[in-house]
């Protein structure tokens, strides 16, 4: 794992590598390590900010909704969650909000911008910036996935575009050219991968199951492909 002094340094790392990280708490325990370093070196300010993305990054954005890492009761029987919002203050939203306007990077513009519209913050705007965000991601990741079939960004792919159509689907934003990723994903997507079965079989599920937004026409071509999947395992 790398290691890095500052909280400049490995947000520039970021900015380049990050779609390089399999898991969201990989990145996390980078800036775990940083948190480590700074209260060692007595800098509160820079710890409380590197903690801050360790949060961030242990969230679980699963269908567009923010999950804890968590959840469990403590002796007195309460509910007890990791990551929680309910830990942000105005200074860590400013702080999370200054980090979405600095990078250009999809994954944490997706990160930053999904957080903040399921937060106190919300916005239409911050909505609109993780569904742009995620549609890049699903370009990434099939690029990836070509390049390495049996490394499963196939399900990079049907995590993301699920968290795009669930977000544009609450705001009506963009949902025909996501239907329409849909589409092409369960007739287009690389029969080589190793997630071709399952990104294919969850996605159609997800059509079938949404019968306001999707049709008969919308399936066209679909039970060929469910016979080439079929003579293909």
């Amino acid at each position: 794992m790398e290691n890095f002094t500052d909280l400049e340094s490995l947000c520039n790392h970021l900015e380049i590598n990050a779609t390089d990280y399999k898991y969201s708490h990989q990145i996390g325990s980078l800036f775990q390590k940083l948190r480590d370093l700074k209260h060692k070196e007595n800098r509160s300010d820079e710890a409380e900010k590197a903690q801050w993305e360790v949060d961030f990054f242990n969230f679980m954005i699963v269908e567009g909704k923010l999950k804890p890492k968590f959840t469990g009761t403590n002796d007195k029987g309460e509910v007890i969650e990791y990551p929680t919002l309910n830990r942000f203050d105005d200074r860590t939203y400013q702080y999370l909000i200054g980090r979405l306007d600095s990078t250009s990077n999809p994954l944490l513009k997706a990160r930053y911008s999904h957080i903040l519209w399921c937060s106190p913050k919300k916005h239409a705007k911050y909505a609109k910036m993780a569904v742009d965000s995620y549609l890049e991601l699903i370009k990434i990741y099939e690029t990836k996935d070509i390049k390495e079939p049996q490394e499963h960004y196939g399900l990079d792919v049907l995590k993301v575009i699920k968290n795009a159509y669930s977000v544009a689907c609450q705001i009506k934003y963009k949902v025909d050219k996501i239907k329409s990723e849909l589409r092409r994903l369960v007739t287009r997507f690389n029969f080589e991968s190793s997630s071709s079965f399952a990104l294919r079989a969850n996605l159609i599920e997800l059509m079938l199951k949404d019968k306001r937004r999707f049709f008969k026409k919308d399936f066209l071509g679909f039970e060929n492909i469910c016979w080439q999947i079929v003579n293909s395992r």
